[in-house]
């Protein structure tokens, strides 16, 4: 049996079993890049949001960041007044102008 039938099996089961590694989200910031496209997504900016606040010294993961609205906001009140973050954590400041 010629070598390459066992290879092209093989190389199915590969692919079919990492397709994160060929697919993985790639990140500007906090904009996803699609089809040479800069996109805002949610996954980007949590990503870029726990990385700024990793830089300026809290100790969190990207997983936390995505799976916490509380500590999103907790970074935001902390150093959301960083201007990298500032388009990303306008929610979680009052409205100027506004009675909260």
């Amino acid at each position: 049996m010629p070598s390459f039938n066992l290879t092209a099996p093989a190389l199915l089961i590969m692919a079919l079993t990492y397709p994160a590694a060929a697919g993985a989200i790639e990140c500007d910031r906090q904009f996803q890049i699609v089809n040479g496209q800069r996109i805002s997504t949610p996954y980007c900016t949590d990503q870029f949001l726990g990385q700024v606040a990793r830089e300026r010294g809290m100790n969190v993961t990207d997983e936390n960041v995505r799976q916490s609205a509380s500590l999103k906001s907790d970074i935001c009140r902390s150093i959301g007044q960083d201007n990298r973050l500032r388009t990303i954590c306008t929610n979680y400041f009052p409205n100027p102008g506004s009675n909260d």
